[in-house]
């Protein structure tokens, strides 16, 4: 199982203005960054709101942080069968031995050791790697050693791959063979390890399809293209977003933070949002609901309450505009020679040049002129054959004209013959 935390250590300045369009800070180079500018701004109108629940833990805490698609904050999770020296483990012998055995430069930036579901002789180690490359090291299991430091350890069978490996090919018809698709797809880029069709919320399917890959570089060379190729067409693609999540607090039923960042010293019902000493034994016989974030009928930690659903979409929305912004900019169409490249010399003469300080074709003289002479010939020859043609029509009516005339004349002689013989 992967999991993800921001690693990111610098202090972000919020403005409190939720509505602020974060895509045009220079100050701001990366997804998580404008992730977490976009979630401070929003927790700060919470605070506001929310009053006595306010979001004291500070925004680089570790475990407050909010869920990001950035390069910073890709993970692994191994199972050591002995608590061994993580320090040690993590900077020294794991980097060491890939960089002298396999030629590999992994970067980590932190580690997380727990316990709880382990025996008493084992520990998990979440390691945390400062890019999606370093990812796609520890991800091929044909890089890992036999052991470290003489411990054994096993890892997840099954890795989430995060989304800084993934991305999203749209528009794709619902009536297509998706396993011959797939397989095309996996023939022309061996670094795909899945292929989903994305699922809405009444789980049918929709004109989405996420790709999921074992390294950065091929998914990196697609979407710097800003388009995919499969079974001769071509599909515009887009980075994967992750979806929002939004934090509360199992303490005081804050939004923001979990329960060992929060500073408040009683505990808050989560059914009727009074605060008590012991909330455990008030809970067992509460039975009035009321929401501390709308002052609705349901439970404080309920993910549908209205103010929540708002605060994720707004944070949804924040995290959009500057993706947005980006696919606007790839999409646009320039016209130039990579785009549509030249045909071959036997076809040139009908075709038309491109001045490449400009978006707009001009035509290329010689062959216009050759183009223009052969359309004359040609509507030449087409009015002589009309000419023909009528020619041929009046010869036509005339012969029609003659037949009819010497049918009369037939009959009237076959009748005067024979009155004759009468």
């Amino acid at each position: 199982m992967s999991r993800r935390r921001s690693t990111s250590s610098s202090h972000i300045h919020t403005n409190q203005n939720p509505c602020v369009n974060y895509q045009n800070d220079p100050n701001i180079r990366s997804t998580s960054e404008i992730y977490k500018q976009a979630y401070q701004s929003l927790m700060n109108i919470e605070c506001h709101h929310v009053g006595t629940h306010q979001n004291t833990a500070s925004m680089n805490s570790p475990i407050r942080r909010p869920y990001s698609s950035s390069e910073n904050d890709v993970s692994e999770l191994e199972d050591f069968e002995h608590d061994p020296n993580t320090k040690t483990i993590q900077k020294n012998q794991l980097c060491k031995y890939l960089k002298q055995n396999k030629q590999l430069a992994l970067e980590l930036s932190g580690y997380r050791k727990a316990s709880a579901k382990c025996s008493s002789n084992e520990c998990d180690l979440l390691l945390f790697v400062k890019n999606s490359y370093s990812f796609s090291i520890l991800y091929d299991e044909k890089n890992w050693p036999q052991s470290i430091l003489d411990l054994t350890y096993t890892r997840p069978s099954t890795l989430s791959i995060p989304p800084q490996l993934s991305l999203i090919i749209k528009n794709v018809s619902l009536s297509i063979d998706f396993a011959d698709f797939t397989n095309e797809i996996k023939a022309s880029y061996p670094n795909v390890r899945n292929v989903i069709r994305m699922k809405h919320k009444n789980q049918l399917n929709i004109k989405l399809v996420k790709l999921e890959f074992s390294e950065p570089g091929q998914r990196d060379e697609i979407l710097n293209r800003g388009k995919i190729f499969v079974h001769f067409l071509t599909y515009d693609v887009e980075g994967y977003l992750a979806p929002a999540r939004v934090l509360i607090c199992s303490k005081c039923m804050g939004l923001g933070h979990f329960r060992k960042q929060c500073k408040q010293t009683q505990d808050t019902c989560k059914k009727c949002g009074q605060t008590y000493d012991d909330v455990n034994n008030h809970t067992s016989t509460c039975t009035h609901l009321q929401c501390i974030h709308c002052q609705g009928n349901h439970m404080s930690n309920d993910m549908k309450c209205p103010k929540v659903k708002q605060f994720r979409a707004d944070l949804t929305k924040f995290l959009l505009s500057p993706a947005i912004q980006a696919n606007r900019q790839r999409n646009y169409l320039n016209l130039n020679s990579t785009n549509f490249p030249p045909l071959n010399s036997a076809q040139r003469h009908t075709t038309f040049n491109h001045n490449p300080n400009s978006n707009h074709w001009s035509p290329n003289t010689g062959s216009t002129n050759s183009i223009i002479n052969k359309i004359d010939t040609l509507v030449n020859s087409m009015n002589q054959v009309n000419v023909m043609l009528d020619k041929m029509v009046n010869k036509n009516h005339e012969l029609d004209q003659f037949m009819k005339d010497k049918k009369i004349n037939d009959e009237i002689i076959s009748k005067t013959n024979r009155q004759i013989n009468q």
